[in-house]
């Protein structure tokens, strides 16, 4: 009789403590690396000024225009704003360049930035993330077309930037 009370009493523990490792482990993996204070937003005229510390890589984020990122597999279009498309999607050589400048705009103030905050909302029609930015505090959309890199976009058609 014993021993079948220490068998059940060991089996609870190994369960407790089993839910506990796991319930840390979740708890760890979705909370971010650090808490990092709000930093100022950069300008376009700090850009030559000596890069600040840099965050710690918690999200690898790839830009790979100036209106979507990608975090590992997944791809997320920016909300509430639009930029000139790259490459083949191009009309012009002057939108071509402007794509450019506004990719590394956004490159650059991410890779700058000690916070980065996501807001995800739905997907598209080619599967992508819709989602707000947000950079040091401030809403990508309103740096981006602050800046003069992107307008205003929220669907439907789009003005052309050639």
């Amino acid at each position: 009789m014993l021993s079948a009370f220490r068998k059940v009493r060991r089996q609870l523990l190994f369960t407790v403590l089993a839910c506990g490792v796991a319930f840390t482990a979740v708890s760890i993996l979705q909370t971010p690396a650090e808490v990092r204070a709000p930093a100022e937003v950069s300008t376009p005229a700090d850009f030559n000024a000596p890069a600040r510390a840099p965050r710690p890589a918690a999200l690898p984020i790839s830009v790979h225009d100036g209106d979507t990122i990608r975090i590992g597999d997944e791809r997320i279009r920016l909300l509430g704003f639009d930029t000139p498309e790259l490459g083949r999607h191009s009309r012009c050589a002057r939108e071509a360049r402007e794509a450019e400048r506004a990719r590394d705009f956004l490159r650059r103030s991410i890779d700058r930035a000690r916070d980065i905050r996501i807001e995800r909302d739905g997907t598209d029609r080619y599967g992508r993330t819709l989602a707000r930015l947000y950079i040091d505090g401030t809403d990508a959309a309103s740096l981006m077309i602050g800046s003069g890199y992107a307008r205003a976009y929220w669907g439907g058609q789009r003005d052309g930037w050639c």
